[in-house]
């Protein structure tokens, strides 16, 4: 048929190209963790295996999707936006969408997409794996690099351009400055040595733009979840548990207690039996390093109260967390094992009189931290 007669590749005799997909989703939506991006993605990704091959030969094909497998085509020529197909070298469980490599889908009358001359395997390790975007004739991708403070080296984005035509110009705004890169090329890097927000647009020869925000979150940006306030409970003691939040941050971190100026422990958690000031220092893998001051304090008759029962509780059994505000507050509630490991994270809003149940399954000691108005109250949590 025609679609058949557009196939130019050949693929050796017994060579053999075996796929299957993770069962995502197939809805094109926007990235749940960069919503600034234009770009639509799926959650199906799927891979391709390579068997009895000649591994000194490229393998060329070209690929045809059913446009029924995708939602409306018509809404891709509304948004003047186009399938695109992704293919990754790298197997692992996240998509890397920075470094693949991008083919433009065309629709034929026969109302499929084809994608043509498609490399597979280049790094020649056995396998791929592939996805589809919609995106217009022009976007970028970027990926954050972290700032290096050992090496005196700030944080970047470095940016890879997909479709359009070079050469390429790349505006940069950031805290009402604007800087211009004009390259042959379609890889960017740019300097972030502040953290915010960066307006990228990106122009090619033939005027096609492409417009995204960036967000950065440099270390001095970062931030653990700590409460500014923490009171010692009915025993005199309070343990303290920090909870990095910063999405681009190495996880290998180093903590340093100090009261008054002098160290008192290196853990990530902290139990302490009196009132004062007191500093947490965090430091990363880079050499970058941040002060996070907090007090601890007695509870008064005005303080909220919060019980924790039954406790100890026997595993898979129900725990309840009674509030007794004095104003209605949103109150977060985290459960950590005793080594500080984040279980449960639960939000509510507009507390005060009210009770929080949950359960947990594993016999062992648990910290819940209690934070409402930037005050928080720990409690331990036996189960059986």
């Amino acid at each position: 048929d025609s679609i058949s007669k557009l196939n130019k590749e050949n693929i050796e005799s017994e060579t053999f190209l075996v796929w299957g997909n993770n069962n995502g989703n197939i809805v094109f939506k926007k990235d749940e963790t960069d919503k600034e991006s234009p770009i639509k993605k799926i959650n199906r990704v799927w891979k391709i295996q390579k068997t009895q091959v000649n591994d000194k030969n490229e393998i060329n094909t070209f690929l045809i999707v059913n446009d029924s497998l995708f939602s409306s085509q018509a809404e891709s020529k509304k948004e003047d936006t186009n399938i695109w197909l992704a293919v990754s070298s790298n197997s692992s469980d996240v998509f890397d969408y920075v470094n693949a490599n991008y083919y433009r889908g065309e629709i034929t009358q026969e109302g499929k997409i084809i994608f043509k001359n498609i490399v597979w395997d280049k790094d020649k390790n056995g396998s791929d794996t592939f996805t589809f975007i919609k995106a217009p004739d022009l976007f970028m991708n970027y990926e954050l690099i972290e700032q290096n403070c050992n090496l005196s080296q700030n944080g970047r984005i470095k940016v890879k351009v997909e479709g359009g035509v070079l050469p390429f110009v790349l505006n940069i705004q950031h805290n009402g400055v604007v800087t211009t890169l004009d390259k042959n090329s379609k890889e960017f890097e740019i300097e972030t040595p502040t953290s915010g927000d960066y307006h990228l647009t990106l122009i090619d020869s033939k005027k096609q733009s492409f417009s995204q925000i960036v967000k950065t979150n440099l270390l001095d940006s970062f931030e653990a979840i700590l409460a500014s306030e923490w009171f010692l409970n009915e025993d005199s003691e309070v343990e303290i548990v920090p909870n990095i939040n910063s999405k681009n941050a190495t996880s290998n971190y180093s903590y340093q207690w100090k009261q008054d100026d002098k160290m008192i422990s290196k853990e990530k958690t902290l139990k302490i039996n009196e009132t004062g000031d007191y500093i947490l220092n965090i430091k990363n893998d880079k050499g970058c390093e941040k002060d996070f001051p907090f007090k601890v304090i007695k509870k008064n008759s005005n303080t909220n109260d919060v019980i924790v029962y039954p406790n100890p509780v026997a595993s898979n059994e129900e725990f309840k967390i009674k509030l007794d505000l004095e104003n209605p507050s949103s109150v977060d509630i985290k459960i950590y094992t005793i080594n500080g490991v984040l279980l449960k994270h639960d939000k509510m809003e507009n507390i005060v009189n009210s009770e929080y149940s949950n359960k947990l399954q594993t016999s062992g000691s648990y910290l819940i931290v209690i934070t409402t108005n930037n005050q928080s109250i720990t409690s331990k949590l036996i189960v059986k």
